[in-house]
């Protein structure tokens, strides 16, 4: 009689322990792309009874968690999220389509046995998501020459994108070569030549990658060069004199001669062409030459950062010079030769 009290109590015990709740499995961690769908199943023993959950922590390694479902009920009220429950083999699945980055983290499946008493288990979900540009990479970027300038590019996205740099058509980076990697292109004496549009890329093998391009401007002092040095012209007869001037900011040009500064009017006309490449060309046109107008003449170009200028010496020439006396000397020939030809048609019976 005693051994079958023993046995039936050792067989209760047994079949209480046995009755335990568990979790069996769990879905394993999971990498899914943004905009995606993904399925976090959780399989239960001897869970009837029992509150089964489904939560997300608030952040990992927290306590604190969001509830997303009870049992067989759906709690959180986002459209994307959903429950199904198979009941042969106790298995919970919560469903999330059209993933978003904030769905990123850890899911935790919790059996509730008493207030002081759970068992749970854990599955993380990463979330790949295209590389977007942080607002503290530069823009456009302005430096004077031979100071040092640092280019920043920084961008998130998962996983971490790979920053390069390349220069417009490809040319030599100041750092050397074609391609720089890292999200801070440094350029420790920038010089004029550097100067242009720079781009960074962030690749992180998702989707496509972005491009940022940043303007690099640098700021010099002029640099002056006349295009003739030496200029000839007839008496009564248009010369131009002309210069090419190459700075940034743009500078101030002036024409000068005998320390007077000259202006557009009966006897000078003065044009500026600006150009790409901070390049400027700038023209003085002498109306109709006098005898005064003759010397030496001065292209001086200004900016912040100094000044410089070029010499043009204007001599008196005895035939016109083409360009630009091209237009009159070709009326003034034709007009002899009409002359002449009149004359021969005169003297024909003449000479008959």
């Amino acid at each position: 009689m005693l051994f079958h009290v023993l046995f039936s109590l050792i067989s209760v015990t047994i079949v209480n322990s046995q009755r335990v709740p568990t979790i069996v499995n769990i879905t394993p961690d999971q990498i899914k792309d943004i905009g995606g769908a993904v399925e976090l199943s959780c399989s239960a023993l001897y869970s009837q009874g029992y509150g089964v959950l489904w939560k997300k922590l608030e952040r990992e390694g927290s306590q604190e968690s969001i509830l997303l479902s009870s049992d067989t009920t759906p709690i959180i009220r986002d459209s994307r999220y959903s429950l199904r429950y198979d009941s042969a083999s106790t298995t919970y699945t919560l469903q999330i389509k059209d993933i978003q980055e904030s769905d990123a983290g850890v899911y935790k499946c919790q059996i509730l046995i008493s207030q002081n008493s759970q068992v749970s288990r854990e599955v993380r979900l990463q979330v790949f998501s295209p590389p977007t540009f942080y607002d503290n990479s530069s823009s456009t970027v302005v430096v004077s020459e031979r100071n040092a300038v640092h280019l920043k590019c920084y961008a998130g996205g998962v996983p971490r994108p790979q920053i390069s740099w390349k220069r417009e058509n490809n040319a030599i980076l100041p750092t050397g070569g074609p391609v720089y990697k890292g999200n801070v292109l440094k350029i420790n004496n920038i010089r004029r030549e550097d100067r242009g549009t720079y781009y960074c890329t962030a690749d992180n093998k998702v989707g496509k990658n972005i491009k940022r391009s940043i303007a690099v401007e640098v700021e010099f002092a002029p640099i002056v060069h006349a295009t003739k040095p030496m200029v000839w012209q007839a008496l009564n007869y248009d010369a131009e004199l002309e210069c090419r001037v190459e700075a940034y900011p743009i500078p101030q040009i002036t024409w000068i001669k005998d320390g007077i500064q000259l202006a557009s009017n009966n006897h000078y006309k003065t044009n500026h062409f600006p150009s790409i490449d901070e390049f400027t060309d700038t023209m003085l046109r002498v109306v109709t030459t006098e005898k005064g107008q003759y010397g030496t003449y001065v292209c001086k170009a200004v900016n912040k950062l100094g000044d410089a200028s070029a010499y043009i010496q204007f001599f008196e020439s005895e035939n016109p010079v083409c360009p630009p006396a091209c237009g009159s000397a070709h009326i003034k020939t034709i007009s002899s030769l009409i002359f002449i030809f009149c004359i021969l048609i005169q003297r024909l019976p003449l000479l008959s």
